[in-house]
């Protein structure tokens, strides 16, 4: 039996909590969030005063006319996650997002940050809300929240809406919406511990400790709710794991002869050397390569496959010795809310949320190239000197991988706080009323370790010897200078490491304050029921801030390009309205429902979102829903305002005259249009001007969605219940950027010039290219439809209940047409790694008494490496296999209140597919911990 406890307040209502903050189900993993069984028939009424995420208006979950996916509280802490990333991840319908586990080697936007992506639309068009409320962003690049913030130990609920749902809570939330709702009804204190590790060996273990507590005030007219969560998770590095302690390099192959030849073009190589580099430094002599790893001797090239790569054992680079699977992570978040009763017509509430994270992502040791080493190098090996002698040399070119200063290791520190507060109120026709204010602020410090400043370490390079002292100087002499080793693995000193060396400092600052007003309640009654309504207001200001350290932004490093400065701002005002009109109310219902939502914004205009749904049930045992949308996502502030960067680029033209019959049939129109000769000829390999920054021209991206489906309740057989519906999204005017390599080609490839590409190309007037601009622009289009299905069975068997429930998604297209009206620019996503077409949960729970058993079982369809891949012999093993996991729960609660829960992760320890560079567990849905065993104890006071 599921039960189910009802306890509608007014501020519930106001403060936009879902039915799930109030809905508690036992053994509930990923189910619906609409339960209407039949034997729950008899509290449908009470249930009607409960808000649905994805509307405003309170009613039944059986109302809705979109499906919900709902996330509860015992698969939080059953999980032993740290992170809700992971948790989320699993959901059928969402895509790879940003995490943990796959955010490769850092930077400024994936260092300790995680977002959500929804369909595989994009982070930028998923919106997340906390009790019903929009976030400050926890980006430097887009308005996505940063959902690591949400400490999963307060978490009393996650709903998944997918579809257009501007009109409710307006943009952003393009492709869906993910509410979390945070534990609001503690009454007095809970602990709970969590320690998780994986027998496979040491790395990615897992820390929680939360404590929440809530009490009543003033003969309960007052409440108060608190809670501290605290998760630590070590860092799994990719040697740490026999999966993945060899690597994958997708490269051309050596020995393809052209098209139809039976070849593959592109083969698979492991492990993969990067032999043009080397921790002793490397260099030619006399046609020979050369290193010093210590002493001098020639270079193991391995099998030398080709592009500067060798397989086997050699020596040189190899990325995998420098790949996370997971990062090394810390959060610490606390939650204080209070509601008080001023009298019986008005209630004040109040919320305060603060949290923070401590991120240390991989890191790669400093590359110097092409440094020149001289005959009179202070430094200078004498086997080394005396083979420059026999080849009558002054000077070496070296290559040196510099592990001897350590590596190069971006890590973050990040802080955001939440403050809520406001006012619920009910008038004397029972319409309820709130008004409320928020400020929100997200400040981010990247610090990196382990940069070269270029210059003084070109100066430290150019060492001599001292001809008074006898010791090694800097040539130039300059004042604090400290002469540094160009070969060999000696180590460096600190005085050395203080002048060559320094800390680069990145700092990123979001904040959000927003006012709302909310008014809902009954505008008339239809012979079939009362007509609901709600509307509000909504304005928000919103402004980003960064800035680079000094000596960063002055260009010192070359490995870390300097970001100008930024400090910009938008406003926007929105007031929306929604209603639920109850069309037939007798032996089958209809409803209809719409919500219309006006936004203006200072910085792009006016926009209008739109919404509008049917809930027919035309016999009592089955349910046909559908809705359709038109949502709006206004460009972001970085979008428009990023100040950007400048850098360089060796640029292929490909107007060349011996590129000019490699593109489409148009490209040698094209390239006459924009005045270039016939046999322009470009110098290759020389590098040009790329610029990124934000772009203010940008319009808003429009999109429409549509659904349709039917939950089925047989009558037949109780508590059953099923669902399927499809859905479909296709994006105007999309908001995207391009590698300045694809920018070159899809201006001339297109059907003509006219196209967003070619205004971003600046030439000399004598035609070869000046400059490249990367800054975001509005492109042709993206679109994406499936099926969704759900099912949930309970019954009684074996002296216990079972509960049973399937959750999937199918994906019958994701694409994107780069150049509206030119097919030959379409981008299939769909059926690769991170979009498979099938992704499908399956979870039975037994409960007897005390005892909890329960088998969660994710599936991961089949994909292909490369859906746009031109013949079969593109690549030389495309397909990647399926993969099903397995988590194991056993629970036990004790009559003094303590419950211990073991999960087993991974039952089987099913290992992760092959990508192109690395395992694919280092990013996307696929397990990349191996088995891992939590054990969590929770004790109530």
């Amino acid at each position: 039996m599921i039960k189910i406890n009802l306890d509608f307040t007014i501020s519930a209502v106001a403060r936009g909590v879902s039915l799930a903050s109030v809905l508690t189900m036992a053994g509930t993993n990923l189910a619906f969030a609409q339960q209407d069984n039949q034997e729950n028939a008899e509290e449908e009424a009470a249930m009607e005063v409960v808000l649905v995420t994805g509307s405003r208006i309170a009613r039944s979950a059986y109302d809705s006319t979109v499906p919900v996916t709902s996330v509860g509280k015992e698969t939080i802490e059953e999980s032993g996650y740290a992170n809700t990333y992971d948790i989320l991840k699993s959901v059928p319908a969402i895509g790879v997002g940003l995490g943990s586990a796959n955010a490769g080697n850092g930077g400024d936007a994936t260092v300790g940050s995680s977002f959500i992506n929804l369909r595989g639309l994009g982070v930028d068009r998923s919106l997340v809300l906390v009790n019903g409320r929009r976030r400050v962003s926890g980006s430097n690049t887009s308005a996505a929240v940063d959902i690591t913030m949400i400490p999963a130990g307060l978490i009393k609920d996650i709903e998944v809406i997918t579809g257009g749902a501007s009109a409710v809570y307006g943009a952003d939330a393009v492709s869906g919406v993910v509410n979390t709702i945070l534990r609001d009804d503690i009454d007095g204190l809970e602990l709970s511990t969590s320690y998780g590790a994986s027998p496979e060996g040491s790395g990615g273990e897992r820390l929680g400790v939360d404590l929440a507590g809530g009490t009543d005030f003033l003969g309960g007219r007052g409440s108060v709710v608190f809670g501290v969560s605290y998760a630590k998770e070590n860092s799994l590095r990719a040697d740490q794991r026999d999966f993945s302690s060899e690597q994958l390099n997708l490269r051309p192959n050596p020995l393809n002869t052209g098209p139809n030849d039976g070849i593959s073009d592109n083969v698979h190589i492991v492990p993969n050397w990067i032999t043009a580099v080397t921790e002793g430094g490397r260099f030619v002599v006399g046609g020979q390569q050369y290193t010093v790893q210590p002493d001098l001797r020639l270079l193991e090239l391995g099998t030398v496959f080709g592009g500067g790569r060798s397989i086997g054992d050699a020596d040189g680079f190899r990325a995998l010795d420098y790949i996370l699977l997971r990062q090394e992570q810390e959060v610490l978040a606390t939650h204080v809310s209070m509601d008080f009763e001023i009298n019986d017509n008005l209630n004040f509430f109040a919320s305060v949320d603060y949290g923070k994270t401590d991120t240390t992502a991989a890191g790669q040791p400093e590359n110097s190239f092409g440094r020149v080493v001289t005959r009179d190098n202070a430094f200078l090996q004498p086997e080394v000197a005396a083979l420059m002698d026999a080849n009558g040399l002054d000077s070496i070119t070296v290559n040196r991988l510099e592990t001897v200063y350590g590596n190069r290791i971006p890590s973050s520190d990040r802080t955001s706080y939440t403050i809520v507060t406001g006012l619920e109120g009910l008038l004397s026709n029972d319409w309820e009323w709130g008004i409320a204010a928020q400020i929100g602020s997200y400040k981010s410090n990247n610090n990196y370790i382990n940069f070269a400043i270029d210059a003084n370490e070109a100066l430290a390079a150019d060492a001599v010897i001292d001809p008074i002292t006898g010791q090694p100087v800097c040539r130039s002499r300059t004042p604090g200078c400290v002469p540094i080793p160009s070969l060999g693995l000696n180590p460096i000193s600190d005085e050395a490491r203080a002048f060559s060396l320094y800390s680069p400092f990145r700092f990123y600052e979001n904040k959000q304050d927003m006012v709302s007003a909310t008014l809902t309640g009954d505008l008339f009654e239809l012979p079939a029921g009362l007509v609901k309504f709600a509307g509000g207001l909504e304005y928000r200001d919103e402004s980003v801030r960064s800035f680079d350290d000094p000596l960063s932004a002055s260009g010192a490093s070359a490995l870390l390009r300097p970001v100008a400065a930024q400090n910009a701002s938008q406003t926007v005002t929105e007031a929306y309205l929604e209603t639920l009109v109850p069309l037939i109310d007798e032996e089958q219902t209809l409803d209809f429902e719409a919500a219309i939502r006006l936004s203006d914004y200072d910085t792009i205009g006016s926009t209008t979102a739109w919404r509008v749904g049917l809930n027919w049930a035309p016999i009592e045992s089955v349910r046909v829903r559908s809705s359709m949308s038109t949502s709006v996502r206004a460009p972001n502030l970085s979008e428009l305002f990023s100040a950007g960067s400048t850098s360089s680029g060796i640029v292929v033209d490909p107007c060349n005259a011996n590129q000019i019959t490699l593109g489409s049939a148009t490209r040698g129109a094209n390239c006459a249009a924009l005045g270039l000769p016939a046999g322009f000829v470009d110098p290759l390999l020389v590098t040009r001007n790329i610029v990124t920054a934000g772009n203010p021209d940008l319009e808003p991206e429009e999109s429409d969605s549509f659904s349709i489906g039917a939950v089925f309740t047989p009558s037949s057989i109780p508590n059953l219940t099923l669902s399927i519906d499809h859905w479909d999204i296709e994006i105007e005017d999309a908001i995207g950027s391009f590698a300045f390599a694809d920018v070159l080609k899809n201006c001339v490839d297109s059907p003509t010039i006219n196209n967003p590409f070619c205004s971003q190309i600046t030439r000399f007037p004598s035609g070869p290219v000046e400059s490249i601009n990367l800054s975001k622009i509005n492109v042709g289009k993206q679109s994406a439809s499936g099926i969704d299905f759900q099912g949930r069975y309970n019954f009684d068997a074996l002296n216990g209940n079972f509960d049973i429930v399937i959750n999937g998604t199918y994906l019958s297209e994701l694409e994107q047409l780069v150049v509206s009206d030119d097919p030959t620019s379409l981008v299939k996503l769909r059926n690769n790694p991170d979009n498979p077409d099938f992704r499908a949960n399956f979870n039975i729970s037994y409960y007897q008494g005390p005892l909890t058993l329960r088998l969660n079982t994710r599936y991961i369809g089949s994909a292909v490496l490369d859906p746009n891949a031109r013949t079969n012999e593109t690549i030389d093993t495309p397909e990647v296999n399926s993969k099903m996991y397995n988590d194991l729960v056993i629970g036990y609660e004790f009559e003094n209140s303590l419950k211990l829960t073991a999960t087993v992760s991974n039952l089987f320890s099913v290992n992760p597919p092959y990508r192109d560079g690395v395992w694919y567990g280092a990013r996307g849905s696929y397990d990349n911990t191996g088995q891992f065993v939590n054990l969590r104890a929770q004790y109530t006071f």
